[in-house]
Parts: C-alpha cells; structure tokens; sequence
C-alpha cells in the first residue's frame, strides 16, 4: 500500500540569488513538513535555471542552482524532482539551441 505524501512545487528558482538563499528555501520545505521539492528548472520565459549545453540559461547565474538544490535536499532527506515547461521551446526558435538543430519539432503559432 501507498504512503501519502506532500510536495511543493517551486515555480521561482530565479528568485533565490545566491546558494544560501535556495538552501534555507529548501530547509524551509522540509521544516513545513514536505517531503518532495518539484522546482520548475525552465519557465515560461525560456531560461533555464540550471547550467546546460542546449538550453538558453538564466543571465546572472554564477552557480547551478539546481545542483545546490540537489545537494541540500539530499542533505536533509527531501526528494526533488525538476520539471520544466517544454511548449516555450518553439514561442522563439531563434533563441533555443533545441529548436535550431531540430527543425522539425518546431510548431506553428497558435491562430
């Protein structure tokens, strides 16, 4: 039988600047009682909030914040799972590394 479970779901990586910031973040998560962190490592906007080869990432990251996320979670016993928005890929193939090597993935705007 199944356990229950809580989890939260982190939309705003980018509003965490440094690593002490995301791991009180993610100390606070496990302090409410959660057991599972689901941060959105790629918004609507694009960026991704997490150091790639492929993905445009977020200006300003001096660090991979969701390694810091990674490391502290499984410090303190709380699981993650990133997720990520993927039908922002084709709103600008010009900026999408993904887009541009893969020209048949991409989509019509919505009329």
């Amino acid at each position: 039988m199944s356990t229950f479970r809580k989890g939260l779901w982190q939309h705003l990586l980018n509003r965490y600047p440094t690593p002490d910031d995301l791991r009180r973040m993610v100390n606070q998560t496990k302090e409410w009682g959660f057991d599972l962190l689901l941060p959105c490592v790629k918004l609507y906007d694009g960026w991704a909030d997490y150091y790639s080869r492929v993905a445009r990432v977020r200006p300003g990251w001096e660090f991979d914040p969701l390694m810091v996320v990674a490391e502290e979670a499984n410090r303190i016993g709380l699981e993650v799972h990133p997720w990520s928005c993927v039908f922002v890929e084709s709103a600008d193939p010009t900026g999408s590394a993904l887009m541009q090597a893969a020209v048949a993935f991409r989509t019509e705007p919505y009329m």
